[in-house]
């Protein structure tokens, strides 16, 4: 059908193969914009991060003792949006759905199902919500950005020293997960099941809990327990065994590995009101985890496909483990996760020719009926 033809007929539109697809992008585009006015309609409205950064932008250089939000801050007013917080906002959540964009664009999906309709809808109204606004988490979108890149070996340096630069200008800790993902990276260029995957992660997160307590004589489960102490919300990741250190870390450590992954003990520790936010948090994390486990062959690692599949999945991976050590509370997991959602799309779309494994439904279907 010609483009004449299709404004003539503007049902056609809607029988194209990708029609799901970008109205998924136009509903969440809309959607996101809405979602960011309201957000920062008010001071009220912004998250406590994002009135600290407007707080140092707008001049008013409170001394905090985490100084990480000193350069978000600086280049926030060196755009001049030093306080102007729905300018910074719209901004903030422009540059995420830019990397939502092309994502989409990069790996040109054919045709989608609702459950990626529904991961791409929420890619954009979850960074809405949570990174339109003062944001140092919008720093990590360039990471997702370069990881779409080139698929050659020697690019995997780019994405090593961005992740390298926002440790060193904003959270240390993803120094580790740096060290993750090229352990991952390595582990991935063969097929891997997905379950081995995990089980790794959560090994690591337990490792690195053991060197805290060797090497810095803290306990395995210090860093989340330093944030939980000052932390007033009823989402808190609580300490799962009451054992001795180091033995009651650990298993806490591990425990807590599994349930950031599925967080299904969030209702019974923050009330049944946050069923939806566990869905939410199982959906985002779980989907593309279990498109990758149900492949039977992942494309060539000479593929765009290959090598794009293979770094989003070590980075989700060691992205996880890394989250058991340091989150203090479930709002801090989701919002951490946001920046990374385009990660967890490219992982999607890459593997959208996978095949499924034997008696397994296909990846992009609830009803497990083969695509047209």
């Amino acid at each position: 059908m010609t483009p004449r033809a299709r404004w003539a007929d503007p049902r056609a539109w809607f029988r194209r193969p990708d029609a799901l697809l970008w109205i998924a992008v136009v509903v969440g585009l809309l959607g996101g914009i809405v979602v960011v006015v309201l957000r920062n309609f008010s001071s009220e409205q912004l998250s406590p991060d994002a009135l600290k950064i407007w707080r140092i932008s707008s001049g008013q250089r409170p001394d905090f003792v985490d100084q990480s939000f000193t350069p978000v801050a600086t280049i926030y007013r060196m755009l001049g949006m030093g306080d102007a917080p729905l300018l910074a906002g719209l901004f903030s959540f422009a540059l995420a759905a830019a990397v939502v964009t092309f994502t989409i664009f990069r790996l040109r999906p054919h045709r989608i199902g609702w459950p990626v309709a529904l991961y791409v809808l929420a890619a954009y109204l979850g960074s809405a919500y949570y990174l339109g606004q003062y944001s140092k988490d919008i720093f990590v979108l360039p990471v997702a950005f370069i990881l779409l890149m080139s698929r050659r070996i020697w690019w995997e340096i780019p994405i090593i020293g961005a992740m390298i630069a926002y440790s060193y200008w904003f959270r240390d800790y993803w120094f580790l997960i740096t060290v993750g993902y090229v352990a991952y990276r390595a582990v991935t260029w063969v097929q891997v099941r997905v379950r081995y995957l995990l089980i790794i992660g959560s090994l690591a997160a337990v490792a690195i809990g053991l060197g805290n307590f060797l090497v810095l004589g803290n306990d395995p489960n210090y860093f989340r327990e330093k944030v939980v102490s000052v932390l007033e919300a009823n989402t808190q990741l609580l300490t799962i065994v009451p054992l001795p250190q180091p033995v009651g870390g650990l298993i806490d450590l591990f425990v807590n590995y599994w349930l950031i992954l599925v967080p299904l003990a969030l209702p019974f520790t923050a009330g049944l009101v946050y069923v939806a936010v566990s869905a939410v948090l199982i959906f985002l994390r779980l989907l593309p985890l279990s498109v990758a486990r149900s492949a039977r062959r992942w494309p060539s690692v000479r593929t765009l496909d290959g090598v794009i599949a293979r770094r989003a999945l070590s980075l989700l991976c060691a992205f996880a483990a890394v989250q058991a050590v340091f989150e203090p509370d479930y709002g801090s997991v989701l919002r951490h996760l946001m920046p990374l959602l385009p990660v967890g799309l490219a992982l999607l779309l890459s593997l959208r020719h996978a095949l499924p494994r034997t008696g397994q439904a296909e990846p992009w279907s609830w009803t497990g009926r083969a695509r047209a």
